[in-house]
């Protein structure tokens, strides 16, 4: 019995991994388009996509996925988890003079009465509730460059 529960455990690990591993193929699908089709924000091309039940964390492993595909990027992800909204705001090094991403987080925090930080390459914020994509775009609309 201990052993057959041992072997079903090490298959349900696995498994998971297995699904987190198609999420983020889903997601880097997602992310390609995204890329192809940026936002422009104040005159600045941005990754700009959403998501559903993604952690804070799977966010910033999608930001690994642009980072892979682009040398100079400016890129907003929102997940949408558990009835809160999670953003996470990422630029490359080369971009820090035009967009810090600490300062776009600090202005939604200011205006959504969210939580969070970080550097001028990323910043995160969790707000506790569900707030639009479209609402989002429009504090960035105004927002985004220092």
């Amino acid at each position: 019995v201990v052993e057959y529960t041992e072997n079903t455990m090490k298959k349900v690990k696995t498994m998971e991994h297995e699904i987190k591993q198609f999420h983020k193929k889903i997601a880097a699908v997602s992310i390609v388009e995204a890329i192809k089709s940026p936002a422009v924000i104040q005159g600045e091309s941005v990754v700009f996509t959403s998501f559903e039940d993604a952690t804070i964390a799977t966010l910033k492993e999608y930001v690994d996925i642009v980072k892979e595909r682009l040398t100079t990027y400016a890129v907003v992800l929102i997940s949408y988890e558990n009835s809160k909204t999670n953003i996470v705001v990422a630029v490359s090094k080369d971009m820090i003079g035009t967009i810090s991403s600490n300062a776009v987080i600090k202005t939604i925090n200011e205006k959504l009465g969210s939580r969070g930080g970080g550097k001028p390459e990323i910043a995160q914020a969790s707000v506790d509730k569900v707030v639009s994509k479209e609402e989002i775009l429009a504090i960035l609309s105004e927002n985004l460059l220092k």
